[in-house]
């Protein structure tokens, strides 16, 4: 819809209120940082109409918007990225095990070849 310049001052006259919004981007680790920063701003109390966000910051958003107990939101959004980053040291975890297997055996066939082939 388009306005006019008319229509455009009557409704700026009309002193219209205003929305608090909050646009998370998106980025892997930065969803983390604004865990992080809904909780402060949560716990100072302000209060949003509008939540969006792209990529990592719209699940974010998707959490915070569908929280199930109002006034737990950023509690909710904080047990995501627990979870989440239990989950990735438990994978990272299982990584460094096998690859720590795979230089093990690789040692132990050198070891074997150099033993049993000294020239």
């Amino acid at each position: 819809m388009s306005y006019t310049m008319e229509q455009l001052k009557i409704r700026d006259a009309q002193n219209l209120q205003s929305e608090t919004v909050l646009v998370m981007q998106g980025g892997g680790s930065l969803g983390a940082y604004e865990c992080g920063v809904y909780k402060t701003l949560a716990r100072r109390g302000i209060k949003f109409d509008i939540i969006a966000g792209t990529s990592i910051g719209a699940i974010n958003a998707a959490i915070i918007a569908g929280a199930k107990n109002d006034a737990e939101p950023a509690a909710q959004l904080e047990d995501f990225w627990l979870n989440v980053a239990e989950r990735i040291n438990i994978l990272h975890s299982n990584l460094m095990l096998r690859i720590f297997y795979k230089f093990e055996e690789s040692y132990k066939l050198c070891r074997i070849k150099f033993i049993s082939n000294p020239s």
